[in-house]
């Protein structure tokens, strides 16, 4: 069962977007109940559900909202997730985990190639050299709050 605070939080952000004239609808993906925003007459531009009773994702666009909705992978399995998760601090909020050679696969394969083509070189190579980014917010104490953002890079290649 997804959990009652964040899902009352959810329907709220729900309703303020959709009197900003954004499309809220639901569909079931293998099982799972998700909710998607798009603008009048276009596919969805944001997506939302739980994995499990504990683990909500939110994702941009109709395909990644498919990908996640539809693996069955455990996150808490995936060899990357737990290197780069392993050193933030716990307790913890949550996480927030980008792995980048799946984020750049899916890019290149749905970015037009007219878009993919006005990424300077630099910063493709920049994106390439991440392996994942990892962030967590922590509170110390009653007066404290903290995020913690880790950068993982790739072993240098070549050289």
């Amino acid at each position: 069962m997804a959990n009652s605070s964040a899902e009352n939080i959810l329907a709220k952000i729900n309703e303020l977007a959709k009197t900003n004239s954004i499309n809220v609808t639901q569909r079931n993906i293998q099982g799972k109940t998700i909710t998607e925003w798009s603008s009048p007459g276009q596919e969805a531009w944001l997506g939302y559900g739980w994995l499990d009773g504990e683990s909500l994702f939110i994702a941009t666009g109709s395909s990644v909202v498919d990908a996640m909705a539809s693996n069955s992978q455990s996150l808490e399995n995936s060899p990357s997730f737990k290197a780069i998760t392993n050193t933030l601090p716990k307790p913890n909020g949550g996480y927030f985990y980008l792995d980048m050679d799946k984020t750049m696969a899916l890019m290149n394969r749905n970015l037009p190639s007219t878009q993919a083509s006005t990424i300077p070189p630099e910063v493709s190579a920049f994106l390439n050299s991440i392996r994942g980014i990892g962030i967590t917010a922590t509170q110390p104490d009653s007066s404290t709050s903290q995020m913690e953002v880790l950068l993982a890079l790739k072993p240098k290649s070549g050289n």
